[in-house]
């Protein structure tokens, strides 16, 4: 009786120890999978990132920041004798 206890008790904690070791398996899957795609989402956003930036470097440029004015907003050049300073204002 003894002996077909622990057969009875071996054979029970192995098939325990087969589906734990499934259910395992499965997460380890299941983690792999969202680390794939977390890793993806993060490649797109440093790219998007660096879009983003090299767009601030050529707005914050001199000559976009002169091109807007003058297109955008239908601003003129200025030359240098048609502005009064403080000092020969009568």
């Amino acid at each position: 009786m003894r002996i077909k206890s622990f057969t009875a008790f071996f054979c029970l904690s192995q098939i325990i120890f087969i589906f734990l070791l499934i259910e395992k398996e499965g997460r380890f899957v299941r983690t792999s999978f969202e680390k794939q795609r977390l890793e993806k989402k993060r490649h797109e956003l440093i790219d998007l990132q660096d879009n983003l930036t090299q767009q601030l470097y050529a707005l914050q440029s001199r000559s976009s920041i002169k091109q807007f004015a003058l297109e955008k907003l239908a601003m003129q050049q200025l030359s240098l004798s048609s502005v009064i300073t403080s000092t020969h204002y009568e």
